[in-house]
């Protein structure tokens, strides 16, 4: 799990020591968004890509639109069954992001992608790599 804000990052941690009691391994790193943000994380975390990556609840303002999808380029596997799905509830208090904004970039940034959920300003989207086509 990851968090961008060092607070926030805080009680995710103390969330998940709280609730987990096995012995299940769940780290909590922190991810910045961004091209540059995403290939040092990938490069202190053994370089492994990511063949799902899952997110809710991320997008409040337009200018972090582009950097999160720079990230999920960078993180999410090559292979052809890799997604990024990403819930986005529009009506959130203080949110000037519309869904049709996060499509066009996620299109800009090399992502084809369909709506699971359309339920009132509930969004479900998964993400794919736009696969060349011969």
């Amino acid at each position: 799990m990851t968090d961008g804000d060092t607070d926030a990052l805080k009680l995710l941690r103390r969330n998940v020591k709280h609730n987990i009691k096995d012995n299940t391994n769940i780290s909590c790193k922190q991810l910045l968004w961004g091209e540059k943000y995403a290939k040092t994380f990938l490069a202190q975390h053994d370089k492994r890509k990511f063949d799902i990556i899952l997110g809710s609840d991320l997008i409040y303002v337009k200018m972090v639109i582009r950097p999160l999808f720079e990230t999920v380029r960078v993180l999410l596997s090559d292979d052809a069954g890799s997604k990024f799905l990403m819930a986005h509830c529009a009506r959130r208090k203080g949110n000037e992001v519309e869904l049709s904004m996060i499509l066009d970039v996620a299109q800009e940034e090399g992502f084809d992608y369909e709506e699971l959920v359309q339920e009132d300003d509930i969004s479900l989207c998964c993400f794919r790599r736009r696969q060349e086509r011969s």
